[in-house]
């Protein structure tokens, strides 16, 4: 049928993928001597995500998932055994079944990670949830030798610039945008090596992997039960791992994070409801700049 003038024409399909760009800012932070609090300095292993990038499709369905990460310190080994402790870390996705990556996920640096038993799309094999390994050392990302403070003591000889860590993933079969929400990052650490039956750290109340050690769920000063499915949160409601959605200024060594940051205890135990933005309140002479 002609278009005789008075009927729109066809609205201009947008232009696909979609691109979905978050530049924000997430730190990670991680005290590594779970399930004791240690010196409680959360400088252990900072990791910060610097950028998150998804396609959509027309069905509203991501397509690829780009994500850019910096290491940026690693605070020092407080173990009797430190000459065989390394620190490693890797993302598990929440809300992605390892069966969902079908094609081999570009790193922008395959070296980091050796120590992973991954399979031919260099996923963790024996995940549920696709594992994207990060690095297995991160002196060794950072070109430092192991059990160096890195980045938190000012003008320390170890000190260095932040390492990026970037990946993307295409999917064959693409999935659910929400699957992919910043919530649904599972970041975590894990020392004393890549074993099976690994010491795993999450951030407060995010699920181990299946490779993670359990049986230290509730010994010494964590509270964690998978029955209850509560995890890696103490008897006293306070965290191993924590997300701050900001640039953030970590705890100079072996300063607590409850003296550099007057507002995190109260942050923390109550679960997140109080004093929301307690990373805006800090001692300035207490956190690494």
């Amino acid at each position: 049928k002609k278009n005789n003038g008075n009927e729109g024409g066809d609205p201009e399909d947008p232009k696909f993928p979609i691109i979905m760009d978050d530049n924000r800012n997430y730190a990670y932070l991680f005290e590594d001597q779970w399930p004791l609090y240690g010196d409680y300095d959360m400088n252990d292993i900072v990791l910060e995500v610097k950028k998150r990038k998804i396609s959509i499709d027309k069905h509203n369905k991501v397509t690829e998932f780009d994500l850019s990460v910096e290491l940026r310190a690693v605070g020092a080994q407080k173990t009797i055994a430190a000459a065989t402790k390394s620190i490693g870390a890797a993302i598990m996705l929440d809300g992605v079944p390892a069966s969902a990556i079908t094609q081999p996920v570009v790193f922008s640096d395959n070296s980091l990670f050796k120590g992973f038993n991954v399979n031919s799309n260099l996923i963790e094999n024996g995940q549920d949830y696709a594992v994207i390994p990060l690095f297995d050392d991160a002196h060794k990302a950072l070109g430092r030798d192991r059990y160096e403070q890195i980045n938190t003591i000012a003008g320390h000889s170890a000190n260095t610039s932040p390492k990026n860590i970037s990946f993307t993933i295409k999917f064959s079969n693409p999935i659910s945008v929400d699957e992919l929400n910043i919530n649904k990052l599972n970041v975590f650490i894990f020392v004393e090596g890549n074993r099976n039956q690994r010491k795993e750290i999450h951030i407060v109340g995010y699920q181990p992997t299946k490779l993670a050690n359990t049986d230290l769920f509730g010994g010494n000063n964590d509270d964690s039960s998978t029955s209850r499915k509560r995890y890696y949160i103490s008897k006293d409601n306070l965290a191993w791992g924590i997300m701050v959605p900001t640039d953030f200024k970590w705890p100079l060594e072996y300063v607590n994070i409850k003296s550099a940051y007057s507002l995190f205890e109260s942050w923390v135990t109550s679960g997140g409801t109080k004093n929301e933005e307690w990373w805006k309140t800090f001692d300035s002479s207490r956190v690494y700049k």
